[in-house]
């Protein structure tokens, strides 16, 4: 049992290091930039509540159970304390910590991010991150939100 778990493991991190997979793809439709304006314009009613300032686990997946109901082209969404750890994750995080991933340094250093197309840790499916830094009322970040943006 634990050698055929290794081989699925090994095999799904293969495509996550193989970006022949997405060569030749344009996978920025109009569709796509539509959906990544939604996802931004979600996050910035999210960011702008009293309830993530907080760090409250509770308060938090309130929040993002929420947008995970409304918004079905959001696959995966959670949010971060300033050092990488999960607060909350839907579904559970494929990671322990996110502090090594390109979406999380670009938005703990203040910046809204879009990566590039790659295969999710959380559904093993192809999508896209968006991220941005949680801020609070004195101005410094507390955290990360991000979502993941279903391509399939």
């Amino acid at each position: 049992g634990m050698s055929e778990r290794l081989v699925n493991s090994s095999t799904a991190l293969m495509g996550l290091f193989d970006s022949t997979i997405f060569s030749g793809t344009n996978y920025l439709t109009p569709e796509l930039e539509k959906k990544i304006k939604k996802a931004f314009e979600a996050m910035d009613l999210v960011l702008a509540s009293n309830e993530i300032r907080s760090n409250d686990p509770v308060l938090h997946e309130e929040l993002i159970q929420g947008l995970l109901s409304k918004y079905d082209f959001i696959e995966a969404a959670w949010s971060n304390d300033e050092k990488g750890q999960f607060l909350v994750s839907i579904p559970p995080a494929g990671i322990a910590n996110a502090n090594v991933r390109d979406w999380f340094r670009e938005s703990s250093a203040g910046r809204k991010y879009v990566s590039g197309v790659y295969i999710s840790a959380i559904t093993k499916n192809t999508c896209i991150t968006v991220s941005g830094p949680i801020v609070d009322r004195g101005g410094i970040i507390t955290g990360v939100i991000g979502f993941d943006i279903r391509l399939t």
